[in-house]
């Protein structure tokens, strides 16, 4: 009777996988004799017609599937560290009618999502992008928007359809490399040390591995090791970056504890890192679940603080930590349904991620549409108000104006007289903050409360002059005051005083309480989004503004705000004082020719609560773990699977 042999022993002669052998023998390249559930023999003399047609024509060439002995691989054995590719091809070949698929290493599989996901983030609002030295770079940043989505999407297609040594895979590799040179740029000049140290040592491993033949875990594990000293680095060099502040609050440590911390973890991560990959599996795919943890931690962290290219990118490293423990079996395998399986799970990680940007994008979009219509109605409402104390103080002092008694008083210097009357103007109008009367030289006559004038004749002021020449009330823009040696920042409304014969007599004018008019419209818009009112004059000078110390300075050239003081009204973006990009919807002040604002930082508007940013993250990382999970039941079915071919008699 002739000698029969088990997959494994045909598999070991011939120098293919066990899996080879199987796929063989179900496309009846191999003709063998079922013995039980997935256990087979093979006949001497169709072992010697295998030995023949594979000194002559291999086997591989009869078959669409790529035998694992084509690819390189680390000289490991399956008990010792992991297999990893470092060959010229692709990991795997996938027939699909008359296409052929390779599937990409998990390092290029890592870079091509990434990038993709990275890109399609940056349309999101970002806090990386909200500082006023983003403003000259947005151009440049827009189009890295497109070149990260394009050069991930190329370097996959590289891959997938033309193997490692496709030319068009270092084309697209190197456009990713000049765009992350660019981010790493912003990142560095933004202060940004943090992200500097996440996407700067991704283009130090992508440049390496594009030079030097890696396998693909050697070469994410390389980038691990980075990311592990990089965090040992950043307290060091960021303790001026609000992002390494506040991840420091949230741990209580201070930047040098933080240093100690994290480069004894980092040291202590790499070891066992690069001891597993070499020598014991188990602690390596052990590590890679530890990282996976907590990257999927700081992506939820960074996700809270609307970094959001950020957080995808760390849920994509967390993710690829998760699939390094599976990825050796699920490639290695040329069964087609579990090829097809693996694919599809990938995909549907990929859509994942997708429509979680998707998510946070409409939520983004219809948040800051229902602030839009909101802040339009407040801005309306806000100009009313500033209208109408304009009119009341104006009405007031045109009652007093034409009373006789405080005409003459004016005209004989009765500063009793005045006194009296400007009393119940006072205190019947608590917008005004001092009254000022002239007489029809200019000179000071009186002052209410009391005062002292600083220059005795005020016959140059704008209020003067043109309440005089008008013969009609005058609002003033913002000017420094001349009384009592304060340099206050007033607004005044002037009236004119005149005789029984219609002849000027002088000027009655109030000026504002500008920080009770301000603290008024303060109270407009919503205190916990950090949105506030704001006027300027007619010459852009800020008369209203919550920083006091601002009023009396122009506004930005750039600030739409602007626009109000010639009649325009509208929604722009625009940057706040304080450096943060904003949303501005402004009006006009109609007769005086002001511009009136409320601004509500791009932060504040985009800020989503803390349950709506666990759900939205939970849900991607929740089908993410059960993704992860389901390739960890086919690894180690593939697993049980070999060991049973291994022991079958």
């Amino acid at each position: 009777m002739a000698a029969t042999y088990t997959v494994k022993q045909v598999a070991e002669i011939l120098g293919y996988s066990t899996n080879s052998i199987y796929t063989f023998l179900k496309e009846k390249r191999i003709k063998g004799v079922r013995v039980g559930r997935g256990r087979f023999r093979i006949a001497q003399p169709e072992l010697d017609r295998l030995l023949h047609v594979s000194k002559n024509t291999p086997l591989i060439a009869q078959s669409v599937i790529t035998p694992q002995e084509n690819i390189a691989t680390t000289n490991l054995s399956g008990h010792s560290g992991v297999s990893d590719i470092v060959g010229q091809s692709v990991e795997n070949v996938l027939s699909i009618g008359r296409m052929r698929l390779g599937i990409p290493n998990i390092f290029v599989w890592f870079i091509g999502i990434s990038a993709i996901i990275a890109g399609l983030s940056m349309y999101l609002y970002n806090q990386s992008f909200s500082g006023t030295s983003v403003g000259s770079m947005m151009p440049i940043l827009n189009a890295m928007r497109t070149l990260f989505i394009g050069g991930g999407l190329g370097i996959l297609l590289a891959n997938i359809f033309g193997g490692l040594n496709n030319p068009w895979k270092k084309v697209f590799t190197g456009l990713l490399i000049i765009a992350g040179c660019v981010l790493s740029f912003f990142l560095w000049r933004t202060g940004d040390v943090d992200g500097l140290s996440i996407y700067g040592t991704l283009v130090i491993v992508l440049t390496v591995t594009t030079i030097f033949t890696v396998g693909g875990l050697a070469s994410f594990s390389l980038y691990l090791t980075f990311l592990a000293i990089s965090a040992a680095v950043v307290p060091l060099f960021g303790q001026n970056d609000p992002h390494v502040i506040g991840f420091l609050g949230l741990l209580h440590l201070t930047n040098w504890e933080a240093l100690l911390l994290f480069a004894a973890a980092g040291l202590i991560f790499s070891i066992l890192l690069w001891w597993g990959y070499y020598s014991k599996r188990s602690i390596y795919w052990v590590c890679t679940w530890v990282a996976s943890a907590a990257y999927f931690a700081l992506a939820l962290w960074y996700a809270d603080g609307q970094y959001w290219s950020r957080s995808f990118f760390m849920v994509m490293v967390g993710i690829t930590s998760l699939f390094a423990a599976p990825w050796e079996s699920i490639h290695s395998t040329t069964n087609r349904k579990e090829q097809l399986t693996g694919l599809a799970v990938y995909g549907i990680i990929f859509g994942a991620l997708v429509v979680g940007i998707i998510i946070v994008g409409v939520m983004q979009v219809n948040v800051l549409e229902t602030l839009k219509q909101e802040n339009t109605n407040k801005i309306t409402y806000a100009r009313t108000s500033v209208e109408a104390t304009l009119s009341s103080v104006e009405s007031t002092l045109e009652s007093v104006a034409t009373n006789t008694d405080f005409v003459n008083a004016v005209s004989s210097r009765d500063t009793g007289e005045l006194n009296d009357v400007s009393r119940v103007i006072f205190e019947s109008n608590h917008n005004i903050r001092r009254l000022i009367v002239l007489d029809k030289v200019g000179n000071g006559v009186n002052l209410y409360p009391v005062g002292t004038f600083d220059q005795s004749n005020l016959a140059f002021r704008d209020y003067f002059i043109q309440a005089r020449d008008t013969n009609a009330p005058f609002v003033s823009d913002l000017f420094t005051s001349l009384a009592d040696q304060t340099h206050r920042s007033s607004v005044v409304i002037s009236v004119p005083l005149t005789n029984r014969d219609h002849s000027f007599a002088g000027v009655l004018a109030a000026s504002l309480d500008l920080l009770a008019i301000s603290a008024r419209l303060q109270q407009i818009p919503v205190p916990t989004r950090d949105e506030y009112v704001s006027i300027v004059d007619s010459h852009g000078i800020r008369i209203v503004h919550p920083e006091t110390a601002l009023i009396g300075t122009p506004a930005d050239k750039n600030d739409p705000q602007l626009l109000g003081i010639t009649g325009h009204r509208g929604i722009a973006n625009a940057v706040t004082f304080n450096g943060q990009q904003a949303l501005v919807v402004y009006d006009t002040v109609d007769d005086v020719h002001w511009g009136i604002a409320i601004k509500t930082p791009l932060s504040s508007v985009y800020k989503l609560t803390n349950t709506t940013t666990l759900i939205v993250m939970g849900a991607v990382l929740v089908l993410v773990i059960l993704a992860t999970f389901f390739l960890q039941g086919v690894h180690m079915h593939l697993t049980f699977k070999r060991r049973e071919e291994e022991h079958s008699p």
